[in-house]
């Protein structure tokens, strides 16, 4: 069976094994015994593997692409710095539970988990990606779209399995990080302080609702659209916490989309906000959803604040930490009804006016 590894990343692991391990007999094993026997495809003849997304120090997602006797299919491989057996665990306990095609929401298929790699081979979904939807679509579209995804998170929150281990608090996640940017006695503390002063005067969030099972990481590049099926991809980063932090999570998602492909933090919001009425509209427990989201909000500003301010020195990035503090203090001053919404934009000179780079 002959392969080409499409991009190589040597500095995945300490040993630089990463490029290989599609090379290695174990492997190619494997794969043989899951697509003549499983899928099936046929024997392998030609294995194509190209690098999708790095997660430095953590995963990499590679797509391969597996030539057989019937033609070119192709599968998603994870490979891990500390192999992940629990998330081959929940994908197969979702499935389960009803999250697999044909169903309406669902999660790729996990296929085989090979701990000696520290690597897991799921179903690749084809397919639109909301992300692309909500920079190209036409206005309908991107309605229809932001509806499927809330109704796939509704139904996530309200039907999944609980899994997962109880993530920090979003109070705890703004105290900590507004205190690490204190402490570097930079430009930002004085805003920071503020957010402390600000946060202990509004106190923890309610105490309501339950924790459930959160995707972790719900964007909507993380979202695939085909006929009348939602896929979400991406469960690495699963945990249990109020459902208001995937809606949090989401909303800011889409707001970074648009700064990223549209050159504007703000172009978007319009979509977050029909996301988060179709989420309530599809949610049993939208009430407390709503009663925690300004803090989960604040609390993600506050992450992506903490992120910018140690990524570069630029006067661009230092204007961008700039707003998401600003988004911090006016989430966090919203009444609960307003879902965490700033009653103004938090604009700064020059802001979205630059092509935004990837490492935003």
């Amino acid at each position: 069976m002959a392969s080409s590894f499409g991009q190589t990343c040597s500095t995945a692991f300490e040993d630089g094994t990463l490029a290989t391990v599609f090379d290695r007999e174990e492997f190619r094993k494997e794969l043989r015994e899951l697509t003549v026997a499983r899928l099936p495809w046929g024997l392998p003849l030609e294995t194509r593997v190209e690098l999708l997304r790095p997660h430095a120090g953590r995963r990499y997602t590679f797509e391969v692409a597996v030539r057989t006797e019937s033609g070119w299919h192709s599968l998603i491989a994870k490979l891990y710095s500390s192999d992940r057996p629990d998330v081959f665990r929940v994908m197969e306990t979702l499935q389960e539970a009803g999250f697999r095609e044909p169903a309406e929401f669902a999660i790729p298929r996990p296929l085989l988990h090979l701990p000696s790699f520290g690597a897991r081979l799921e179903e690749k979904i084809s397919g639109v990606s909301a992300e692309d939807i909500f920079v190209e679509g036409s206005r309908n579209e991107k309605i229809a779209a932001t509806e499927r995804c809330a109704q796939w998170l509704a139904r996530f929150h309200a039907f999944a399995p609980q899994m997962g281990k109880p993530c920090e608090d979003d109070f705890s996640r703004i105290r900590h990080s507004a205190q690490q940017l204190i402490s570097t006695g930079g430009q930002f503390a004085r805003k920071c302080k503020l957010i402390l002063a600000q946060l202990m005067a509004a106190g923890p969030a309610p105490d309501s609702g339950e924790f459930r099972i959160c995707h972790g990481s719900y964007i909507p590049q993380h979202v695939i659209l085909r006929g009348h099926s939602a896929v979400a991809l991406d469960l690495d980063d699963y945990f249990l916490a109020p459902p208001s932090r995937d809606v949090a999570y989401f909303m800011v998602g889409i707001q970074r989309l648009a700064e990223k492909r549209l050159n504007s933090f703000y172009e978007l919001d319009w979509v977050a906000d029909a996301f988060l009425a179709s989420y309530v509209g599809s949610s049993s427990d939208s009430d407390a959803v709503l009663e925690r989201l300004p803090l989960a909000r604040a609390a993600e500003y506050m992450h992506l604040a903490k992120k910018r301010a140690v990524a570069t020195q630029s006067n661009e990035w230092r204007e961008r930490t700039e707003v998401m503090l600003l988004e911090v203090l006016q989430a966090l001053q919203a009444p609960p009804l307003a879902g965490g919404r700033r009653r103004q934009k938090a604009e700064t000179r020059g802001f979205g006016e630059h092509a935004v780079g990837e490492g935003g």
